[in-house]
């Protein structure tokens, strides 16, 4: 990420991640609502500053459900403002960064829950011009997430390591997508035989 901030400074981080995000989400096929096309290209923009209050959006050390209750408590502009920053960071760790996850006690299906739950919750405001994409971002938060890992293996945010994980995603769910990402990468995943009962 840190090249693509290099190469591209100021807006030209976000028409960047703009083409990217076009040319992934064709390839996936995925029909994004232009509205949340845009949305993600500018979380994208967002994450890759390196100012300190653009990381502090998406590291944190209190756990993230924790975060959802307090956000779901909080009332009026105050709620918004955390709920998104749940619903965002959810996103950008299963998207780009599945491994931070998996070292938890719970699996990145739970984040993905999470982020969902959030991002639905905004959605319920018309006044909202992002209502529309929240709606989206929570009905199909597993189709942005993996756009998201493609967009972080065509910035080599991965190592090899990751690429296990995305194997092991992908004999865990049997993804089309996440068997693709693997024929991308040089991998032909393989199902396990099926043991047979004693």
């Amino acid at each position: 990420m840190g090249d693509a901030v290099r190469l591209c400074p100021g807006e030209g981080v976000t028409e960047y991640f703009r083409e990217l995000v076009d040319d992934v989400a064709g390839q996936q096929q995925l029909g994004l609502d232009p509205m949340t096309s845009y949305y993600v290209v500018q979380l994208l923009a967002t994450f890759a500053r390196t100012d300190a209050a653009a990381c502090d959006a998406f590291w944190t050390e209190q756990p993230l459900g924790a975060l959802l209750g307090e956000a779901i408590a909080a009332g009026g502009s105050e709620q918004r403002r955390r709920l998104r920053k749940v619903g965002d960071a959810t996103l950008v760790l299963s998207g780009l960064f599945p491994a931070r996850l998996s070292r938890s006690l719970v699996d990145v299906d739970y984040y993905m829950r999470i982020g969902g739950i959030a991002y639905d919750s905004l959605s319920h405001d018309d006044a909202d011009l992002f209502s529309p994409a929240f709606a989206e971002l929570a009905s199909r938060f597993g189709d942005v997430a993996d756009l998201l890992g493609d967009v972080g293996d065509r910035c080599q945010l991965g190592s090899p390591a990751d690429l296990l994980r995305l194997y092991e995603r992908w004999q865990k769910t049997g993804s089309v997508h996440c068997a693709r990402r693997l024929l991308s990468r040089g991998v032909i995943p393989v199902a396990p035989a099926a043991q047979p009962f004693h």
